[in-house]
């Protein structure tokens, strides 16, 4: 982006399959709605974001790891600093 951030549009579909095997709603969200957003990244500084404005100007951003020093790197905390590494070890 020119000013130490990367960024990809992430486009992600979201399917709720219920025990028997079949899509299904949860808590009133239909089965296979799309969203689009932005993935940035600052690398040097180590935080990622999302956001729906290219520009970041609306991005919430994390910092991508805990208080105490390890890697936001499970499902709880968003894999945080997994997708910080995705953008951050890609050619920009």
């Amino acid at each position: 982006m020119g000013n130490g951030w990367s960024r990809v549009l992430v486009i992600e579909t979201t399917y709720f399959v219920g025990p028997d095997g079949s899509e299904t709603s949860f808590r009133g969200i239909p089965s296979g709605q799309t969203q689009k957003f932005w993935q940035f990244a600052k690398c040097d500084d180590k935080f990622v974001g999302w956001g729906y404005k290219s520009d970041g100007s609306d991005a919430k951003i994390d910092t991508i790891y805990y208080e105490d020093g390890r890697e936001v790197n499970d499902n709880t905390g968003g894999q945080l600093y997994q997708k910080w590494k995705a953008l951050c070890n890609s050619p920009h």
